[in-house]
């Protein structure tokens, strides 16, 4: 199903080059219903400043995103 998928070798291109640039390539899924996730910048990744590389530390973070005004009222 993901091989059929047009997006799914785009966003593996996109995750692989972010992970080689900046170490990190972050895929995110929108919603619970969506089985395809959505890769994101590094840039767009928010965490506190001080946070540890142990992921049980990271007690908070935040995803940047945009999308079209008229999907607020989906």
């Amino acid at each position: 199903m993901l091989l059929d998928w047009p997006g799914f070798l785009v966003n593996m291109d996109k995750t692989r080059r972010e992970s080689d640039a900046y170490g990190l390539g972050l895929q995110f899924w929108r919603d619970e219903w969506d089985w395809r996730p959505k890769v994101f910048s590094c840039g767009n990744f928010l965490y506190p400043a001080l946070t540890k590389l142990d992921i049980t530390e990271l007690q908070v973070f935040a995803i940047r995103d945009s999308f079209v005004v008229g999907d607020l009222y989906q």
